[in-house]
């Protein structure tokens, strides 16, 4: 409603209208609202989302026409690089962004517990805010018996990227119904960090089966992820592999989507 508002002065006073949708709170499920601004936007108003898949629901829920997709990606200032694993002796697997119940944080602490049962080697890092006591007392509870997970609170900067140095593998086992293009994701394949993660929101469209794997969301996430990671762990050219792969799949996806923000840049400016 408040962009409704915005969008009738720009019709009013005969401007263009540019709209940038990130969520998936009206791709979900059908939203009336969603459509009212749609079409009070015009026939002639440029949407842009995230991903192919928000650009094909937002088309067959809301009919639009202008219609382009440019991932988060194309923001990120970050040159992808290709890692070389130094020590298979120990795989460290990590997660970062809201320490949540939503976000797969409870998942996780259960994926790294089981795996540590069958490899002694594997373990655990969490980086992020924790955004209540009651999550952040029941993290505590649980990390006082595994003391292969360390917990070290919100990262940024230079504190972030040495998180990322010092993992192997991603898991990002989100729960969020709306979850679009995490940009956590992003950052973890330029670095050449494979991902495990469910296949929610637009996530199918930034990992591929080289460079990670999905799981459905209606399936429990621990075994296949215990499948999955047994075999990096077991095959160590396996994972350098998906590592190499996943440096490559970052440069391809913010190399279309600069192409695509460029003509777009092009479209506002003249």
């Amino acid at each position: 409603l408040y962009e409704f508002m915005f969008v009738m002065i720009a019709r009013v006073r005969n401007m263009r209208v540019f709209l940038h949708h990130h969520s998936y709170s009206y791709l979900n499920r059908y939203s009336l609202l969603t459509h009212l601004l749609a079409c009070s936007s015009g026939r002639s108003a440029n949407h842009i989302l995230l991903s192919p898949r928000m650009k094909f629901l937002f088309r067959s829920l809301y009919g639009a026409c202008n219609v382009y997709h440019v991932s988060n990606s194309a923001f990120l200032d970050l040159e992808a690089s290709r890692r070389l694993l130094s020590n298979y002796d120990s795989i460290a697997l990590g997660f970062i962004g809201n320490v949540t119940a939503e976000k797969g944080i409870f998942i996780f602490l259960d994926l790294v517990a089981a795996l540590s049962g069958q490899f002694c080697s594997v373990r655990g890092k969490i980086a992020g805010p924790c955004q209540d006591s009651k999550t952040f007392q029941l993290l505590n509870e649980r990390l006082a018996g595994l003391p292969q997970i360390e917990y070290l609170g919100p990262q940024y900067g230079a504190a972030k990227d040495s998180f990322y140095q010092s993992i192997d593998i991603l898991i990002f086992p989100s729960l969020y119904f709306n979850e679009a293009e995490p940009v956590v994701l992003l950052e973890a394949i330029s670095r050449g960090i494979p991902v495990v993660a469910y296949a929610v929101g637009s996530i199918p469209d930034v990992i591929t089966s080289d460079c990670g794997i999905l799981i459905e969301p209606r399936e429990p996430f621990v075994p296949p992820a215990i499948n999955a990671i047994s075999s990096f762990i077991s095959d160590q050219t396996l994972l350098q592999k998906a590592s190499s792969a996943s440096s490559r799949r970052f440069e391809l996806l913010r190399s279309e989507s600069q192409k695509e923000f460029d003509s777009l840049q092009c479209k506002i400016v003249y």
